[in-house]
């Protein structure tokens, strides 16, 4: 994977071989996947198109991201005579700053709570240097799991010391918005039972389980400004070579 880097995009399942990838060195990226948004019914979404789009085929370096004004989590089946129907969407309510002021940096780690959670005592398993000054990304499975479970998870996390590691923490908005306002709870008050009550902490972001989302480049140098609710990418995410490659294709 080093000697030979490709371009490899997914979330939820996939954050175990993004794994692979930060082990090897590589940069990956958390986002859309074939099925749900590639080959979606009606076609992908133009938000997350335009988003992957600008990830992949431009230079990333002060890209900031936009937030959907709308989002789905309605499931079709994928069957003829669905092909030309779109999922319904409904408004959103944008970003919602939990705690935490100004702007901090750090490089985009994370992905599915629920993978990382399998994932802990293996070699898979993010580093306390993967963790340190990072920008934590977490969102929940389609399971939609209780905020007890949530609530242990991000706690097992504090224990290891990783919550005070991190410069900030992202949270997906949750599939069907399940357990939107108690995750919101379980979050603030395990970060301050670390004493992390001024750690900033970004809910309802636009990645994970729900549609239209972002392209996120994990490894990359990002800054979260919470008094203007942006996300800026500070570096380029692939190199000039991989943008000539997507074009083409």
């Amino acid at each position: 994977m080093r000697d030979h880097p490709k371009l490899f995009i997914g979330y939820s399942d996939s954050t175990s071989v993004h794994q692979l990838f930060r082990m090897a060195g590589v940069g990956s990226f958390y986002g859309p996947c074939l099925l749900v948004d590639f080959a979606e019914n009606g076609g992908v979404p133009d938000f997350t198109r335009e988003v992957f789009e600008a990830v992949l085929m431009e230079d990333t370096t002060g890209y900031t991201y936009p937030w959907r004004e709308s989002w789905t989590s309605q499931f079709l089946l994928w069957e003829e005579s669905n092909r030309e129907l779109r999922r319904e969407f409904v408004s959103d309510s944008g970003p919602l700053v939990l705690q935490g002021q100004g702007q901090v940096t750090g490089r985009l780690l994370g992905g599915c709570l629920e993978v990382l959670a399998m994932l802990r005592g293996t070699a898979l398993y993010p580093t306390p240097e993967d963790f340190y000054q990072a920008l934590l990304l977490l969102e929940t499975l389609e399971e939609m799991p209780a905020p007890d479970l949530v609530e242990r998870e991000l706690r097992t996390m504090g224990i290891m010391g990783n919550l005070g590691r991190i410069n900030g923490l992202l949270f997906g908005k949750p599939q069907e918005e399940r357990y939107f306002k108690e995750y919101q709870v379980v979050i603030q008050k395990v970060l301050r039972e670390f004493d992390l009550a001024d750690l900033p902490v970004v809910h309802n972001c636009n990645f994970g389980h729900t549609e239209p989302k972002w392209t996120l480049p994990l490894k990359i140098r990002a800054k979260l400004n919470l008094e203007a609710k942006t996300l800026i990418l500070l570096e380029a995410a692939t190199s000039e070579s991989e943008i000539t490659g997507m074009e083409q294709l």
